[in-house]
């Protein structure tokens, strides 16, 4: 009996000591599985910049809405490389003489992209829902770099001020997009699209690809405020709609996985995240992909200011003309 509790108790001991490896080894099959998902978007985002002789804006905002407080979402990124990614038949589905909120899109928003999701990110079986938006919104885990400036009527469409200024833009803005002539930073040197982590509930819009907001598909102000950098943990970190009702019903759950929000902001802001440990997976422009950590070299002022670029802003502005040291990330 004796010797019998002293096996039981060796094996029990090799399980726990072998746990953490396994969850090691599948965590990196799982990383990996993720940035091949993001480097096939971005040869696909690379196709479609072929046909077209631009990359497809993150977001469009229809005349006379504003940007970061419409629900009448218009196509985004995603829905326009649908057919680049063996997805014409979904993209067909869409009735663009209608938002994608609308609910003529129910069905087409609804549909579940492999492509889009994560595997190592948890909560793809709830969809996003709000009554003033509609239901069934399916889940992604890749957003376009739109600009390390946060979303506003100051940055939509090809003469906006802060789109003009060239280092403060990403790749793909709002109403306007850069060719592979405009990143004068080099394909390999300027991220095209990041991770996103899907919301905590169904009310958070974060990890929505047919979505067209901040956090939702695209990243946008990850170079300012309090969101500088991937995976930010600041109380209110990304600024999206509905933040309001997820203190309400999350608390601090909401800090606690570096998931927090501002209360009463509109959608404006959205930086990288993942659930991997140490960082992010991105795609450059040129279609490579990079794990960069979260402990990349990075501004420390609210306000983007290009004499405080680091590493990060200098990846994500495509038009700043500052070197980028390649050991830094």
């Amino acid at each position: 009996m004796v010797e019998l509790l002293v096996v039981m108790s060796i094996i029990a001991i090799l399980i726990a000591m072998l746990l953490p490896a396994v969850n090691v080894a599948r965590e990196s099959a799982r990383r990996a599985s993720c940035a091949n998902n993001i480097h096939q978007l971005g040869l696909a985002l690379n196709s479609y910049h072929q046909t077209h002789r631009l990359f497809p804006p993150s977001l469009y905002v229809a005349q006379g809405e504003n940007p970061i407080t419409t629900t009448k979402y218009q196509p985004n990124w995603v829905i326009a490389i649908l057919p680049f990614i063996e997805q014409l038949a979904l993209y067909k589905k869409f009735d663009f003489t209608k938002p994608i909120s609308d609910q003529a899109n129910r069905e087409a928003r609804g549909i579940s992209l492999a492509l889009m999701l994560c595997p190592s990110d948890t909560g793809r079986q709830t969809k996003f829902s709000k009554s003033s938006e509609g239901d069934n919104w399916a889940r992604g885990n890749y957003g376009a770099n739109g600009s390390i400036w946060q979303l506003s009527t100051s940055n939509v469409g090809i003469s906006s001020s802060l789109w003009a200024k060239g280092w403060c833009r990403g790749v793909m803005g709002a109403n306007v997009a850069c060719s592979i002539d405009d990143i004068y930073d080099g394909a390999s040197n300027t991220i095209l699209l990041g991770e996103l982590r899907i919301g905590l509930s169904e009310i958070d819009r974060r990890g929505t690809w047919a979505m067209a907001v901040p956090a939702a598909s695209s990243l946008w102000g990850h170079g300012s405020d309090d969101a500088i950098g991937p995976n930010n943990c600041a109380a209110a970190s990304d600024n999206i709609m509905g933040c309001t009702d997820l203190w309400r019903a999350l608390g601090s759950r909401l800090t606690k996985e570096c998931m927090g929000c501002c209360s009463g902001c509109n959608s404006s802001q959205g930086t990288a995240r993942s659930r991997h440990p140490g960082g992010v997976n991105v795609c450059m422009v040129d279609g490579s992909t990079r794990f960069i950590s979260d402990f990349i070299e990075k501004a420390t002022s609210w306000t983007p200011n290009l004499n405080d670029f680091r590493t990060w802003e200098r990846l994500n502005a495509s038009a700043d003309r500052l070197p980028v040291d390649l050991t830094r990330f």
